[in-house]
């Protein structure tokens, strides 16, 4: 494992990126993201999550960002570190990010090209989305904004920050799944943004669960708190993506 400093003017806490190579040589790296509100980085959605991709033979990097009191754009500027950090190795690049982790993700694909004057070094390949926090309108998880903006909060920048309404031609593909029993982050999240990058003619696959509570992560016994966070159902999303993924380096 190798930990490089990710840190930008505006960082708070503890930043930094842990990267870890498969056994084998990978043809992807899988940035991984946790959610926590924008207030904390959940444990449960890295070091498990790492494993399991690199089981499927996916180098990977575990983002811890900043939380409140940074505010946005920091946590974009931090992520497009790890693009940096991999310029120079033959890699797809995947983001994967949960809940919050999940908007971080999909505001940095929405913003690259304009923050980094479409510069290929930080274009990423694909995102993969868990039930992630998408709309700052009527399904939204307001405490995320709340951390991300903090006194910034007014009605442009959560339109600004409202992701289904921003989709552009630096959205790469996507894969996004969700539970219908998500009581903190609607699946409405990910319906509305589903809906967007079909209008705007974007690929994405997704996948829409019966079952399972927020912030499950892997939804086995490797990422569980307790037997609420076990949900065979949702457990499936790792060997799709891993499948979706692969599919598109053939």
């Amino acid at each position: 494992m190798i930990e490089f400093d990710i840190t930008v003017p505006g960082s708070k806490g503890d930043v930094y990126a842990q990267y870890i190579k498969a056994k084998n040589e990978a043809e992807s790296v899988i940035i991984i993201i946790p959610g926590g509100g924008y207030d904390h980085v959940s444990a449960r959605e890295g070091m498990p999550v790492a494993k399991k991709f690199l089981s499927f033979g996916h180098d990977v990097i575990i983002l811890h960002y900043s939380v409140a009191p940074a505010r946005f754009p920091v946590q974009i500027k931090e992520l497009s570190k790890c693009f940096e950090y991999l310029k120079n190795k033959n890699l797809k690049k995947y983001i994967l990010g949960f809940s919050a982790g999940g908007h971080l993700a999909a505001s940095y694909s929405m913003l690259w090209k304009e923050m980094f004057g479409g510069d290929s070094t930080y274009r990423p390949d694909g995102q993969i989305l868990c039930y992630p926090v998408i709309t700052s309108g009527e399904y939204a998880h307001r405490g995320s904004f709340e951390n991300l903006l903090g006194s910034d909060m007014n009605e442009k920048t959560l339109d600004d920050l409202s992701l289904e309404k921003h989709i552009n031609a630096g959205v790469p593909k996507t894969f996004i799944w969700h539970s219908v029993r998500d009581e903190s982050v609607p699946a409405e999240n990910s319906l509305l943004y589903a809906q967007a990058l079909k209008k705007a003619d974007v690929k994405f696959s997704l996948h829409i669960f019966s079952d399972g509570k927020h912030g499950i992560s892997l939804g086995t016994k490797e990422s569980a708190r307790d037997k609420n966070d076990i949900c065979p159902e949702c457990a499936q999303w790792t060997a799709l993506a891993d499948k979706w993924i692969k599919k598109g380096e053939k």
